[in-house]
Parts: C-alpha cells; structure tokens; sequence
C-alpha cells in the first residue's frame, strides 16, 4: 500500500479496486463506487475517477490535503492555497464531482459552458463565481451550488440504466465528441488556431505501444478561450484509431483526471502539449494485426455555448513481425492483462499474469532460443515501446 500522505499511483488505485470489488455484483439491481479519500498532498489533484479498466466508473479517489492554489485561479477566495479538508463546502463539492463522474456525467465546460454546478471544474466554478459578466457572480466557496445542473440531470434522469449505474457502459461513451454531434460543432482554422500530432516512431512492431504526442497552439493574432490541458484524462483531447479499412475505433482514456481543467486565456504564439502510449482501452487493442493506420485526436471545447473543436492525425505503420522471435512476442504481448498494465502506467504488481508475461518476453531478449535467426540476437524488438514500463528486474 502506498504511502498515504503521497500521491497514489495509476497502478496502486487499481490494485485497491480490485481488492475491495464486489464479486458476482448483480448490476442490474445493485449500484457500487467506492469513494477512497486519503491525505495526498499539493499537486496529486484534488480528485480523479481512476477505475474504468475492468468495471467502468467504479471507483475514484479525492485528495483532503491536496487544495485551491493560485495558480489553478485567481478567484479562489478565502479558501485561496488552502487544503480541501480546510475549505469543507469546497471538499464536499470536489469528491461529488467525482462521483458525478461515476454516473456517466462529463465536465459542463464540454456541454453548456461552465456555471456553478457539480459537474464544472473547481477552476471554472472559482471564476464563474469571481466575476461578474458570467451571470452567477458570488464568492467561492460560500457561494457554490452543491448541485448539478439541469444538463446533468435531465441525463441522470432520462438516460438508459446502463448508461449511467456505476460498472456500466464506458466513460462518455454517449457524448462521443462531447454532447454535441461533430457535425455541428465549429472547426476552427490554421488562422486561429492548429493542432498537430506526431508519433515518436511512425513504424511499430506488432505488439509494440505507440507514443503520441499533440500540441495545441493559437496561430492567430488575438487571445483564444481554450483547455488549459489538452490531455486524454481531462477529456478534451479525443484520439480516435483508424485502420486501412475505414473503420473506426474511440479510445477511452482509463483515468479521468481534471480538477486542474478549466477554459483560460491561450496567448498568441502559446501552445499546450499533451501524451500517451497507445496500446489498449478496454474494448480491445489500438493496433490489433499489421498494417496501415491513422491516429487521429480531436480537442473539443465549448465557449459561450458554441461548440468548438480542431482535429488533426498521423499515420502509424505496424510491421509484420519478420523474425520468429518478435512473432512469438507480439503473440505473448497481445494480452489483455499487458494492455491493463499499460493503461495504468506499469507498477501494478496485482496484474500477475502481466508481470510474468512481460518477464518471460525479456527473458526471451536475454536468452535467445537456439536455432531462431541471427536477426533475432538483439531480442523483440516491440520491446521498444515499453522503455519504462517493465517489471522491476527479479
């Protein structure tokens, strides 16, 4: 168990959701989330829904002794650089979010615009109520409303049981480019604004996971609303994995993570930047058998209740395995327990059918089989994609 004053890893919130899990949990008649709330510290985040992996939106976790620091608004008030378990109406504000989360409901900063609901993040709830030309001007925290508005609760009322009882459908998977249909939000222009995306190796081994980089930047002469994170886990970028056949496969972020998220001021020339290795969500994995792809990530946010979006991709090339060696280790890799662990980052020690996987492929890059090519003397090469994210070594 991790430390509890510290921030819990990916890995470690997962091996305490798979411990404490419900077995033969009948979802059609009973509802479970497990709400973990430890010290942490400053910077962990105040809260993150960590548990879409096996179950989806069973579990998130709220940080008391993380809190409100300037830099995150300048309108959080009295409770200004405090922890959350000083600011108790904030507090309690920030783990429902995540439980909101845990019903199916996204950030309202993709919806309506932001207000002073459950479901906006703190930053936008602090700015909502630190001015006023929003309509709802206040003093945070005295001021915020603890409850959703009525977006989230016409869903929470109206969607299909399945789609919003914790362990049911995916995270989001019914806002699909946020609430509103691609068609009808508004592409922004290379003269405003541009999104690139690059991979760190355009040809990868079946097998191996792609890294995918993307840089949001204002290219225009004015200053633009926009995330101030662009990351998969705060949910405004979507990436998407095309195969040479047209079709098309949405890759669900495992951790939601996005108190820090909220719609600021990008500057002329000022960019944001986000990652993530590509490998498994948990319908299955990005890259399934050889061939050609397009990875294609989308930033969807809405200002003043116009949706925006600006969408770019790049091409992945996965090889057939050439060599004995690397066909027998894309076959070993190819397992869904090796997609979980590299959804949560490695240092998940409960994945023990993971670790003896990826340890048996090292073992075959230490010793090679007698009589499999001289090409293969150096080891698998798809175990490129996984530089830091092995097993310790024992």
């Amino acid at each position: 168990m991790p430390n509890h004053k510290d921030c819990w890893s990916d890995g470690a919130l997962h091996g305490l959701m798979a411990s404490v899990r419900k077995a033969g949990t009948d979802l059609d008649k009973e509802w479970r989330l497990h709400l973990v709330v430890v010290p942490g510290k400053m910077s962990c985040s105040r809260g993150k829904m960590y548990d879409s992996i096996d179950v989806p939106r069973e579990g998130v976790v709220s940080y008391s002794d993380d809190g409100y620091p300037s830099s995150h608004s300048a309108f959080f008030g009295a409770a200004e650089n405090k922890m959350q378990r000083q600011v108790a109406r904030a507090f309690i504000r920030s783990a429902s979010h995540e439980i909101v989360h845990g019903f199916n409901q996204i950030h309202q900063e993709q919806e309506g615009g932001a207000d002073n609901s459950i479901m906006t993040t703190t930053p936008s709830v602090a700015d909502v109520l630190g001015t006023s030309t929003t309509g709802d001007p206040g003093i945070f925290p005295d001021n915020i409303k603890l409850t959703v508005n009525q977006n989230v609760r016409h869903h929470m009322i109206h969607f299909p049981d399945p789609v919003v009882r914790p362990g049911g459908h995916t995270f989001a998977s019914w806002a699909s480019g946020g609430s509103v249909p691609s068609a009808d939000r508004f592409q922004l222009g290379s003269d405003v604004v541009t999104l690139s995306v690059t991979a760190t190796e355009e040809h990868v081994e079946l097998g191996e996971p792609a890294t995918i980089t993307w840089t949001l930047t204002n290219t225009g002469e004015e200053p633009l609303p926009a995330p101030s994170e662009v990351t998969q886990e705060s949910t405004y970028g979507r990436l998407s994995v095309i195969d040479g056949g047209g079709g098309r496969r949405a890759i669900s972020p495992f951790v939601v993570q996005c108190e820090a998220s909220k719609i600021g001021t990008l500057e002329p020339g000022e960019s944001r930047t986000a990652s993530t290795r590509l490998f498994w969500a948990g319908d299955g994995f990005a890259f399934e058998r050889p061939g050609r792809y397009t990875v294609e990530v989308s930033i969807d946010w809405t200002v003043e209740g116009r949706p925006l979006s600006v969408v770019a991709e790049t091409p992945i090339y996965v090889n057939y395995p050439t060599t004995s060696l690397d066909n027998a280790a894309a076959a070993r890799l190819l397992q869904p327990e090796v997609g979980k662990w590299v959804a949560l980052g490695g240092g998940a020690p409960h994945l023990t059918e993971a670790v003896a996987t990826l340890n048996e492929v090292r073992g075959l890059a230490r010793d090679v089989p007698a009589g499999l090519a001289e090409a293969d003397a150096d080891g698998p090469k798809a175990l490129r994609g996984f530089e830091g994210l092995l097993p310790e070594d024992g």
